[in-house]
């Protein structure tokens, strides 16, 4: 287990723009790659779990940069 990584915030979310609410969760398995992130919806504060390859992962974290 010590070559993963999981991390977790508490998002406070917006009422007004309707933004996500809830507990965030990254984790990362530095033997596979795979990242998954557990995110929160904006209603219930619910979250839904997601996995990612880690080809996948590296293009989604090239998007993000490019956008800021």
């Amino acid at each position: 287990m010590s070559n993963n990584n999981l991390i977790h915030i508490e998002l406070d979310g917006d009422p007004e723009l309707q933004t996500s609410f809830g507990e965030f969760s990254i984790y990362a398995d530095r033997d596979t790659g795979v990242v998954s992130l557990d995110i929160p919806d904006r209603r219930y504060g619910h979250t839904t779990l997601y996995d990612f390859s880690a080809a996948d992962w590296a293009r989604i974290k090239e998007l993000i940069n490019s956008v800021f």
